[in-house]
Parts: C-alpha cells; structure tokens; sequence
C-alpha cells in the first residue's frame, strides 16, 4: 500500500487512536466468534491482537506459501484456570470471515490450581504445505499439553469450509474452555 500524502500530527494522533479501538473491536469480535452461547464458566483466549505487540500485522498476514518459511512468531499468556475438566486447542479465524473459525481442541483435565504458562506458535510445514498454530500449556505438578492445529488454504467444493480462504490476514492463537457438554460447541 502507498500513501501520496503524509497526514499531519493531528491526524496521526486520531489514527492511531482510531487503530487501537480497531484493534480492540477485532479482539472483541474474534473472541465472541469463537465464544458459543451459553459461554463456559471458564474461558481463556490467546490470540495476536490482545496478546502480541500491538503492531502485529506481520504476525496475522498468512500467504500460502509463505515468504519466508522459516519465521515461526509465539506469544504467551500466564493464566490460572480452576481445576476441572477443559477443551484445549489452537485456531486460526479470517478477519473477514469471523463466523467461520478453525478450531481444533481436545479435551483435558486440570487438577491442581496454579499459575499456567501458556505458548501458541504459528509456522510453516515444508513437507506438507500448510500452516500450523500449536498450543502448548506448562503448569504446576509437571502438567504438559499441546495441541497441533493444521491450516491449509482452498477446500475443495462441497467439503467444510474451514478456513480455506487462501491469502490475507488472519487471527490466530489458542483457547481454554470450561468442558461444558450442555453448551453449544463452535464451529471448527
């Protein structure tokens, strides 16, 4: 993108204010998309607009396949989830399609209440062509999880749509919730 002019400081100022409550409303949006009614007791989202430095399209532009293969970003969150049993998975959401997330999660189990130090990476597989978002959860007592969520672009016509949606930008991270099966599942 070129700009042929460049906006005052006053400008700028209202543009950068104006980005940040983009950013915020993405965030909002991205989490209510993957949220389904009712929402779980216990809900926790990792994802590159509330969780990455806030000039992060770098992070969210996904082309297929990329240009440099071998950046593989991470961001982190500390969070401390009840004991009890929880879904745990990694998922990737168009900005334009937010409605129609990627989410792969399996079920798991917390035990011990704790601090939890939680990793998704997002990066390239050479030998199969696709993106990956892996989230890996660290707690107290040796607990270990990871969860590997694979991306791929262009479904083919009549299969689920998914992402599919080949280049552009795209949110990505990772998802606690409170295993609730009277709960409406999303979709992924």
């Amino acid at each position: 993108m070129s700009m042929k002019h460049r906006p005052h400081a006053g400008m700028r100022t209202r543009a950068a204010t104006f980005g940040a409550s983009l950013a915020a409303a993405f965030a909002l949006a991205a989490a209510g998309s993957l949220a389904a009614a009712p929402a779980p007791a216990d809900a926790f989202y990792l994802n590159t607009i509330t969780d990455a430095n806030p000039d992060n399209a770098h992070l969210n532009l996904l082309r297929f396949p990329p240009r440099n293969p071998r950046f593989r970003p991470c961001i982190h969150r500390t969070v401390r989830p009840r004991p009890g049993p929880y879904v745990h998975g990694g998922y990737v959401v168009h900005t334009r399609h937010r409605t129609d997330a990627d989410l792969e999660q399996v079920p798991i189990r917390i035990t011990v209440r704790g601090r939890y130090r939680w990793t998704a990476c997002r990066g390239w597989n050479s030998d199969g062509d696709w993106y990956e978002v892996r989230s890996t959860l660290r707690g107290p007592g040796g607990f270990f999880h990871t969860n590997l969520n694979i991306i791929e672009p262009d479904v083919p016509l009549g299969a689920p749509s998914h992402v599919g949606y080949g280049n552009g930008f795209y949110l990505w991270g990772g998802r606690i919730a409170r295993d609730c099966p009277g709960c409406t599942a999303p979709q992924g």
